[in-house]
């Protein structure tokens, strides 16, 4: 932010390299801020105090990517995303969802916005409760998710840590999450009517939600994190 020697256009692409790198490091990694502290904080120290030639955007570019090198994004996602439960890094799990919401919006063009109260709504709350499993963590008491969770061959998989993976997940405000809960899918597609993320309406045109979906639907989030969170 107080380099001098670059654009506005350089400044931003700075700050998004930046944000790339420390997520995949402190998220999709879940490493704690003893990791790379040095490195850190020697780039910022060379970006304020060096001569202007030498805080130029290449170099501090360069000096960015290198910071994440140890933590290339394939990698990181297969830590982070895949066939993981993500519930258990709810604060993580919400920001990528979040913005996976804003990339949703981008894609029906330039007037596309999110809405401003469900922006709100989600973000008050604690992490986790701002999260639904469109897989019911207890489905036990309804009969509708009987045989949902079998994979190719027919063969029942395990209920845990597949409920909690990126593709059963989504945001959720605290009223109708609450509301959600164990329902049949059909009946949480009624609940699901009244909100207005488009992440919730994409889920919502599905017809039934089995292990098949909660893939499907993890294999798209994470090809699209796979290219935000790339470097520059």
């Amino acid at each position: 932010m107080t380099a001098p020697g670059v654009s506005e256009n350089e400044r931003q692409k700075l700050l998004d390299q930046w944000e790339r790198v420390t997520f995949r490091i402190f998220g999709l990694f879940g490493k704690d801020s003893r990791t790379k502290v040095g490195d850190y904080v020697r780039l910022a120290f060379q970006i304020v105090t060096e001569e202007i030639e030498r805080r130029t955007y290449n170099q501090m570019m360069a000096g960015l990517r290198e910071l994440g090198s140890e933590y290339p994004i394939d990698q990181a996602l297969q830590e982070g995303v895949i066939g993981k439960d993500c519930y258990e890094q709810a604060d993580v799990c919400r920001y990528l969802l979040w913005l996976y919401e804003e990339q949703l919006a981008k894609q029906l063009g330039t007037a596309a916005t999110v809405d401003e109260k469900e922006r709100i709504g989600i973000w008050k709350l604690q992490a986790a409760e701002s999260i639904e499993h469109i897989f019911p963590r207890n489905p036990a008491s309804q009969a509708a998710w009987q045989d949902k969770m079998r994979n190719a061959d027919g063969m029942d998989q395990p209920l845990h840590p597949n409920v909690g993976r990126i593709g059963n997940l989504l945001l959720l405000a605290l009223a109708l999450n609450q509301q959600a809960q164990n329902l049949p899918f059909t009946k949480k597609k009624e609940i699901y009517a009244k909100h207005n993320l488009r992440m919730v309406r994409e889920v919502s045109q599905q017809n039934d939600w089995t292990l098949s979906q909660i893939e499907q639907r993890e294999l798209k989030i994470s090809g699209w994190a796979k290219t935000r969170w790339s470097d520059i």
